[in-house]
């Protein structure tokens, strides 16, 4: 069973944060509203796996050539904004969730225990009293 609960910081932002028996470590996950998360979905599946489908289907990437003279002489900042779906996307997918997923998530985490609670008498190993025996 994984325990799971959804966090905010002082920013505004929501993370997902579960411990993963599995993984034995603690998973951070980004909580994004359902059209954001589908809308990075879209753009990355699209510049990784059907990057032609702009150009065949009339759009430009909207970035003009630029003459080498025109540009600024400016030195690139020590700590760029990190864009959300320069990533690939196993590993988008591993670092953000929904805002319907992980409220699930923490539903599915309450009834376990309540189930739990509840088959406690029948399945005495598993109750947390008895977690350390002394044999």
């Amino acid at each position: 069973m994984n325990n799971s609960s959804i966090v905010s910081s002082a920013d505004g932002s929501k993370q997902l944060v579960t411990y993963s028996k599995v993984q034995q470590k603690i998973v951070r996950q980004n909580v994004r509203s359902e059209e954001e998360y589908l809308n990075h979905i879209g753009k990355i599946i699209q510049r990784d796996f059907f990057p032609d489908i702009a150009e065949l289907s009339g759009e430009t990437s909207g970035d003009p050539v630029v003459d080498a003279s025109q540009t600024p002489s400016s030195h690139p900042t020590q700590n760029p904004e990190r864009d959300e779906i320069s990533m690939r996307l196993d590993k988008y997918l591993a670092n953000n969730t929904t805002e319907d997923n992980a409220s699930f998530m923490e539903i599915v985490e309450e009834s376990e225990k309540k189930r739990e609670a509840k088959l406690a008498n029948f399945f005495p190993s598993r109750s947390p009293t008895n977690a350390v025996r002394c044999f």
